[in-house]
């Protein structure tokens, strides 16, 4: 079904236009989130002095199992980041999605046995999913499409 058919009689096409890259803003925070936070948490546990001491503090509790702490502060900073862009938004799929982001990166590192560099991995993961959502979001942006005529606008969307 074309656009010639869609319109009515005497109408004709003035513009097609995308909408404006701002305009989507609200979905592209969730991605810009995740891509904050890796940067601010690759900082905290490769050159930060604050996270030497916390994790000095917690190898009592873990032991050799120095990845502990670095996993459950990624977990919990990305959660309670999922629970705040769920309750703004209202769409608890926002906080699922980001409990399936961290559970693949969880399995990624245990799996590909990355457990030796997981400062390195972890940031570098988050960063990843941050500009993957980015993309994502704003292909489905250009999917929209707004088509101006004589009479009406109409909304096209993705």
């Amino acid at each position: 079904m074309g656009l010639e058919e869609d319109l009515l009689k005497d109408e004709h096409l003035e513009k097609e236009l995308k909408p404006h890259p701002l305009s989507f803003f609200s979905l592209q925070s969730i991605a810009i989130f995740l891509l904050l936070w890796g940067i601010v948490f690759g900082w905290l546990i490769n050159f930060s002095s604050y996270w030497v001491g916390f994790e000095n503090f917690l190898k009592g509790f873990f032991g050799g199992f120095v990845f502990i702490p670095s996993l459950l502060v990624w977990w919990a900073v990305t959660l309670i980041g999922g629970v705040v862009f769920s309750l703004l938004f209202i769409r608890w799929r926002i906080f699922f999605l980001y409990i399936l982001l961290l559970a693949i990166g969880t399995i990624l590192m245990f799996m590909g046995g990355w457990l030796s560099v997981y400062h390195i991995f972890i940031p570098v993961y988050s960063i990843c999913m941050g500009l993957m959502g980015i993309v994502v979001i704003d292909l489905y942006r250009r999917s929209h499409k707004y088509i101006v005529t004589n009479f009406r606008i109409i909304f096209k969307g993705g």
